[in-house]
């Protein structure tokens, strides 16, 4: 993958960012295909120098005819599994370069690439890099007016029971009315062990000395977001958008798992957990979830923001 040259960028339909690479591609592949389909321009920038799994990259990003450049940044903290949790995307972060340093390069970007849509993680269990990358794409790339931001959910942590909560509630994110019945909810035992199932399935499984940290690390996170009241709380405005594939991209879907994820033990239960996923949030061969960044308006509710057949398919 090429160290993206800022001079050499042009404008693009929709930016994807991912931590490392390929993690967006697993994350968002049905969507990433029927923009393709589509004839949208996408421009994947991967912003750490570090494979998302084991099995990255996948040559099927090139096939795709995505353009795809990564920040090269290196790991300043290199995280472990039972590393202790990250701060807030929406508090301030003192003391961290790095943040600084990825809001400029984003806020160099944002007009040159001018997307109508731009996809972040939303951060899912804690992993510091992603929520990083958050923090600093939410300060650099949606301070623009005439585009749509959306939070993607990181696969294979959505896969963790009650995790989608968990986070939505550390944001203190305001949901439309009847939006919080579609982001689940597990009992403790349930999330806390399917907690490491994500690292194992990246080729990063916890040792016996980091089990213990990402179980604690899960269990600290819960107690926070234990009390957020969707339609009360006083964080960032989100709407959830599902992308339902249509068979070529849920195939296409298929495939990008296969590539990424070496053990067939673990991929044969990742697509039984997407599966269920599917079914939980909508129905379909595959379904992605996605939450859209809705404007702070003073006095005023957005539950009745539309969005178009373009924007949300």
């Amino acid at each position: 993958m090429n160290l993206l040259d800022l001079a050499s960028i042009g404008r693009h339909d929709s930016l994807y960012v991912s931590p490392r690479v390929d993690d967006a591609l697993l994350s968002c592949a049905a969507r990433l295909r029927s923009e393709r389909s589509k004839g949208h321009s996408i421009l994947i920038v991967s912003v750490f120098d570090a494979a998302g799994f084991a099995g990255s990259p996948s040559p099927l990003v090139r096939d795709l005819g995505a353009s795809t450049y990564t920040l090269g940044l290196a790991r300043e903290d290199p995280e472990g599994p039972g590393a202790p949790p990250s701060l807030p995307v929406f508090d301030p972060v003192k003391g961290e370069p790095a943040l600084d340093r990825l809001t400029r390069m984003f806020d160099d970007l944002r007009p040159r690439v001018r997307a109508r849509h731009v996809y972040l993680p939303i951060g899912l269990l804690g992993r510091r890099d992603h929520r990083l990358v958050v923090q600093a794409g939410l300060a650099g790339l949606a301070n623009d007016h005439g585009h749509n931001v959306f939070l993607y959910e990181e696969r294979p942590e959505v896969f963790v029971p009650g995790c989608v909560r968990v986070r939505l509630g550390l944001l203190g994110a305001r949901l439309p009315a009847g939006a919080v019945r579609g982001v689940g909810e597990a009992g403790l035992l349930r999330y806390l062990m399917r907690a490491p199932q994500p690292y194992a399935a990246r080729g990063q499984r916890p040792s016996v000395r980091e089990l213990p940290g990402v179980i604690r690390r899960a269990a600290a996170e819960r107690r926070a977001a234990r009390a957020w009241n969707p339609q009360r709380a006083f964080g960032p405005r989100l709407q959830p958008v599902l992308h339902a594939a249509d068979e070529p991209s849920a195939a296409f879907a298929r495939e990008v798992l296969g590539s990424l994820v070496p053990s067939a033990a673990s991929r044969a239960r990742l697509a039984s957990q997407a599966a269920a996923y599917a079914k939980a949030v909508g129905g379909g061969a595959h379904v992605e979830r996605y939450w859209l960044l809705l404007p702070q308006l003073d006095g005023r509710d957005s539950e009745g923001v539309r969005l178009t057949e373009d924007e949300t398919a």
